[in-house]
């Protein structure tokens, strides 16, 4: 039944060549990442009929089809699941996001496919290789563009259906091939700044959007691109101490200043002798004293 619902796409796609597959990651300066999927039909193929009177709806592409424990295990990892309708389009959207890509990066080791993005892991993931300095760190990332088609499609790879698979609809592979190409099938990456490195198939003219098209590039293999982000943490970290560094050195100003400042007498009694004036008056005797 499967294959049956494949091929009954094919055929629609024949007449509508209608299909998205959009896979997306966007990346701030804070390390915050998130990551969105969306795998849409157009309305024409919304619902289908595949002969001898049967009718199934494409509910791969349903967001209603989710089961009770899909939509658990959704929640409890923080992905929101909705419905995608634009421009035609009818679909499910995912969404998920990691507070700080450090958690999902390894100096070292093997890296995971993108295709666990959105599934229950006993472990961390770890999807970039990290260079770490102080003041910021390089990201680097290698993807299978493949994960991208499998995590995005339920349809699989239609080169795997033979000529007798193809030729029951009146097709040929050469006219699948010619269909395949009025489909979408994107990756998408936004970052805060331009990237070191990419292997992308656009990039955008500031150097921060770069989009890969599976279907154009479907010869490459990998998804690669490289990146840096600054350790705001550190910068936060090495301005607060500079704050408090100047705040203890001007109360060491204050305090020695203070202590050299001369000290006002109060309460002063003067003594006898210190009221002894010198008489300037030749007709007082030269011992004589003034008293107040």
């Amino acid at each position: 039944m499967y294959k049956k619902i494949c091929l009954g796409i094919i055929a629609l796609l024949l007449t509508t060549g209608c299909m998205k597959e959009n896979f997306e990651i966007s990346i701030d300066k804070n390390k915050k990442m998130t990551v969105s999927m969306i795998a849409a039909v157009s309305d024409e193929l919304k619902n289908m009929n595949f002969g001898e009177g049967e009718s199934e709806e494409t509910s791969t592409f349903d967001v209603n089809s989710l089961s009770e424990d899909e939509k658990a295990t959704y929640d409890r990892l923080g992905i929101t699941y909705e419905e995608y309708k634009e421009d035609g389009y009818t679909g499910m959207k995912l969404v998920r996001t990691f507070k700080d890509i450090d958690k999902l990066s390894t100096k070292e080791g093997k890296t995971d496919d993108l295709s666990t993005l959105f599934e229950d892991n006993a472990q961390i993931p770890k999807y970039f290789i990290v260079k770490e300095t102080f003041f910021k760190n390089t990201y680097k990332a290698v993807f299978k563009s493949a994960d991208v088609n499998d995590n995005n499609s339920n349809m699989g790879d239609m080169s795997d259906y033979s000529d007798d698979d193809l030729s029951s609809l009146g097709i040929s592979k050469e006219e699948m091939e010619k269909m395949m190409e009025g489909m979408e099938v994107n990756f998408v990456l936004h970052l805060p700044d331009r990237s070191i490195s990419n292997n992308a198939t656009n990039v955008s003219a500031d150097g921060k959007t770069l989009t890969w098209d599976l279907l154009k590039d479907k010869d490459k293999e990998t998804i690669e691109f490289e990146f840096e982000l600054y350790n705001i943490t550190y910068y936060v970290s090495l301005i607060g101490g500079g704050i408090v560094l100047v705040l203890l050195v001007l109360f060491a100003i204050f305090k020695t200043r203070k202590k050299k400042e001369p000290e006002m007498v109060t309460n002063y009694e003067p003594k006898e002798e210190d009221l002894k004036v010198v008489n300037l008056d030749t007709n007082l005797d030269d011992t004589e004293t003034l008293s107040i």
